[in-house]
C-alpha cells in the first residue's frame, strides 16, 4: 500500500491513502544541487503496529504557553517540536493578527531536564543560550514574525552541545557563504527557518556534525514544487527530516522549506492543506500505527465566509517510523 507524500486534494483515513493521487511542488530555489531519478515507489507492507506516545498541541497562544508546559511536564512529557505563525483572525472589516504556535510532546522516558522559551528578541535568545554552558543543547530553534519583528522560540533539553552550531538571521547571501563553510567543516542542517520581513528572507538555523548521510534542503518552494521533491525523496530512500513554512507578506503566498536527508526510518508520509478536523483524523492514525511526529506546521489560507474575506488555520504533517 503507498503512502501520499503530500496530499493537497482530499483526505481520508490512512487504510484508504492507496487511493489518493498525491499532488505536487517545484523549486524556485535549490541550495544543494543533485540530479534527481524518477523511481517507482515500493509498495509498503503494513505491520501490527505500538502506539506512539506523543501529544500535538494546536493554534497554542502566548498566555496559554506557561500552563501547557507546567501541565507536560506534571505528566512526564517533553517538548520535541515547536513551530510559531501568524494568523489573521476576523474579517475583512475587522482583522487582527495573532502569534500562534504548535507544539509537539513526546513521553520523557529518559527523565531529560529540559526547558523551552518563545517570544524571544535576538538578545533574549543569546542571553538563554547560556543554558549550552550548563549541560543543555538545542533541541530545535525556530523563528517567526510576530508583529513586525522576528521573534524566537528555542527548545533546551539537557546533553551535549559541543557539536551543534547556530545561524541566527542571516540573510541570504551570508547565510549561504556561513552554510558551505561550516559544511566544509562537517557540519550538516538540522533545522532552519525562514522569515519574510520587508522584502527580505531572514534565515535562521541549527547544524551539528550527526551522521544522517545526504542532507538536502530547498527553499523557497511553491506549493507544486514541494511535491516533486517530496516524491522524489520518497523513492531515493531519503527522509523528510524537517519542514519550514513561511507566508510571505499575505496569506497568498505560501513558501516550503524542507530539509532531506537519510537517517534511520522504515517509513515515512506526509499531508498538507488539513484543517483542523482532519489534522486530528492523521494525528490519531499515526500514533496507533507506531508513527512519530516529525514537523507539524500552521499557516493562513484566504477564503470566504458568507461574502466576507476571512483567513482559515491549514496544517502540514510529517510522520515517521
Amino acid at each position: 500500500m503507498k503512502s501520499p507524500i503530500f496530499d493537497r486534494l482530499t483526505f481520508v483515513p490512512l487504510l484508504l491513502l492507496a487511493l489518493i493521487a498525491a499532488f505536487s511542488f517545484s523549486s524556485c530555489e535549490k541550495e544543494v544541487i543533485e540530479p534527481i531519478t524518477e523511481i517507482d515507489a515500493p509498495d509498503i507492507v503494513v505491520q501490527p503496529a505500538t502506539p506512539s506516545d506523543f501529544i500535538a498541541k494546536t493554534k497554542v497562544t502566548t498566555a496559554e504557553f506557561r500552563t501547557l508546559l507546567f501541565d507536560m511536564q506534571d505528566e512526564g512529557y517533553i517538548p520535541v517540536w515547536v513551530d510559531g505563525f501568524t494568523h489573521t483572525a476576523g474579517n475583512s472589516v475587522d482583522q487582527y493578527q495573532k502569534t500562534l504556535y504548535n507544539i509537539v510532546f513526546e513521553k520523557n522516558v529518559d527523565n531529560l531536564e529540559w526547558e523551552m522559551h518563545v517570544g524571544l528578541g535576538e538578545s533574549q535568545l543569546n542571553s538563554k543560550m547560556e543554558l549550552l554552558l550548563q549541560g543543555y543543547k538545542v533541541q530545535q530553534l525556530e523563528s517567526y514574525i510576530d508583529g513586525s519583528s522576528i521573534k524566537y522560540a528555542v527548545i533546551f533539553v539537557e546533553g551535549s552541545a559541543s557539536d551543534q552550531y547556530f545561524i541566527i538571521d542571516k540573510k541570504n547571501s551570508a547565510y549561504q557563504q556561513t552554510l558551505n563553510q561550516k559544511k566544509d567543516e562537517g557540519y550538516r542542517l538540522v533545522s532552519r527557518s525562514v522569515v519574510h520581513l520587508n522584502d527580505e528572507r531572514h534565515i535562521t538555523a541549527l547544524m551539528d556534525k550527526k551522521e544522517v548521510g545526504l542532507t538536502i534542503p530547498f527553499s523557497n518552494l511553491d506549493v507544486y514544487t514541494v511535491q516533486t521533491h517530496m516524491e522524489n525523496a520518497k523513492n531515493d530512500g531519503r527522509l523528510a527530516a524537517y519542514m519550514d513554512i513561511s507566508q510571505v507578506n499575505t496569506t497568498s503566498n505560501i513558501r516550503f522549506n524542507p530539509i532531506f536527508n537519510e537517517d534511520t526510518h522504515s517509513d515515512w508520509y506526509a499531508f498538507d492543506h488539513l484543517d483542523e478536523q482532519q489534522l486530528g483524523v492523521a494525528l490519531g492514525e499515526a500514533r496507533a500505527n507506531g508513527y512519530d511526529v516529525t514537523f507539524l506546521c500552521g499557516y493562513d489560507e484566504k477564503g470566504l465566509i458568507n461574502g466576507n474575506e476571512v483567513n482559515f488555520v491549514k496544517y502540514a504533517a510529517g510522520f515517521k517510523k
